[in-house]
């Protein structure tokens, strides 16, 4: 009777431990490297793109792209060619070395996200020459579209961005979330460039020194231009810091806002833009407009809500209701910093005279300071569309996005 019951113990504990090792959940062993492999789908058309469908193809995109010889016809191997992402790519924080590393192996293609995620990308680059990002230079030539980059880490030294280190072409559609460490020319989707941004944002935190903004560090040239994009991350830098736009010259900025807090540590900083100004053709207008900023603006010297500092420049139909800090030392304003400067033109601009605080040395007050409860009315959204159609301007009704504040035509 006692080997039956021991027995029939043995069997049950037995039992029990074989069901258990059956339902076990094995991790998922995750690549350390990346073996650089040949799409084999599509002929490069727009009708039959190149497809990238795994982290492998990415590797061997930015492979062949680099080891081109520059003294060669074969630097154009993919002009005018396409690309298109058919899946989310886990590049599982291996180092990527950026696609087209420097201005002499740029990237002349098209990539067509396809609504599709990168996920953890990692770039290190301790060379102060090579612009760095997913792509390192992308050419006149090219557009990029279509993607996001999520849990993004990146490290430069200059002219680096979330997407492109150094742009001259179109971007389009793209977000990019997570950390840029860098010194000069930095932004959130560009470093530097005559680009077209157009819907793009970045939600992160960028740590750098100068030219520094959340969507492009340095935008110039009369065909460059910024439309529709935010900001909610966190730009830090030591001069020359925006939300959007660290330093401008000649390009348009329109329709974007910033939510984050933006700091320069020593001087320049805006909510939208830091340093903007006009090159020597005066008769190329050099404007912002419809744009707003909620985010805190911190700096000793030239602190404005939308531009911190600007020369031959003009801002229309905006708003401010970010906070500027009591402790800063001079040359404040709730709108735009033209001090001692050829100033064009501020006109329709407003802030909210309870959420400023001006420090005792300041500029001439440029804006029309509002009470805030009449910034939450359908007749301020009538004052800054300003009778021009198509109207820039909405108001925020359900799901209150902006907590009632207007909100642009495309939120």
């Amino acid at each position: 009777m006692k080997y039956r019951f021991l027995f029939s113990l043995l069997t049950i504990v037995f039992f029990f431990s074989c069901d258990n090792n059956s339902n076990e959940i094995i991790p998922e062993t995750k690549p350390t490297v990346f073996t650089p492999t040949k799409w084999t789908k599509g002929n490069g058309t727009i009708e039959d793109p190149y497809q990238i469908e795994i982290p492998e193809h990415l590797v061997y995109l930015s492979k062949i792209i680099n080891e081109v010889n520059p003294k060669t016809p074969e630097t154009e191997i993919f002009l005018h060619k396409n690309f298109k992402i058919m899946n989310d790519i886990d590049l599982n924080n291996i180092l990527f070395i950026p696609i087209g590393k420097n201005r002499e192996l740029r990237f002349m293609a098209n990539l067509d996200g396809n609504f599709k995620k990168i996920l953890n990308l990692k770039i290190k680059n301790t060379d102060e020459h090579d612009p760095t990002g997913l792509f390192g230079c992308i050419s006149e030539k090219a557009y990029v579209k279509n993607l996001s980059i999520v849990n993004g880490s990146i490290e430069g030294v200059n002219f680096v961005g979330g997407f492109a280190g150094e742009a001259n072409a179109i971007i389009e559609n793209c977000s990019f979330e997570g950390t840029i460490t860098a010194k000069n020319y930095v932004g959130g989707i560009a470093g530097y460039g005559f680009a077209t941004i157009t819907n793009c944002s970045f939600n992160g935190s960028i740590q750098a020194e100068g030219n520094v903004g959340g969507i492009i560090g340095d935008c110039y040239g009369t065909t460059g231009r910024i439309e529709k994009c935010f900001n909610k991350g966190t730009i830090k830098g030591i001069s020359t810091v925006g939300g959007i736009v660290g330093y401008k010259s000649d390009c348009v900025v329109q329709e974007c806002y910033n939510i984050g807090t933006i700091t320069a540590s020593s001087q320049i900083a805006g909510g939208i833009i830091g340093w903007g100004t006009g090159g020597n053709d005066l008769t190329v207008r050099n404007y912002t407009r419809n744009c707003y900023n909620k985010g805190e603006i911190l700096t000793q010297k030239y602190a404005a809500g939308i531009i911190g500092r600007q020369y031959k420049g003009e801002v229309y139909n905006s708003y401010n209701t970010g906070k500027i800090s009591n402790i800063l030392e001079e040359y404040n304003n709730p709108i735009a910093n033209g001090h001692y400067y050829v100033f064009n033109e501020i006109d329709n601009c407003y802030y909210s005279i309870s959420t400023i605080l001006l420090g005792p040395k300041i500029g001439p007050i440029r804006g029309i300071s509002k009470e805030h409860n009449y910034l939450l009315t359908t007749s301020f959204v009538n004052d800054l569309n300003n009778n021009i159609l198509p109207n820039a301007w909405k108001q925020d009704k359900i799901p209150n996005i902006n907590g009632g504040l207007p909100i642009l035509h495309w939120q």
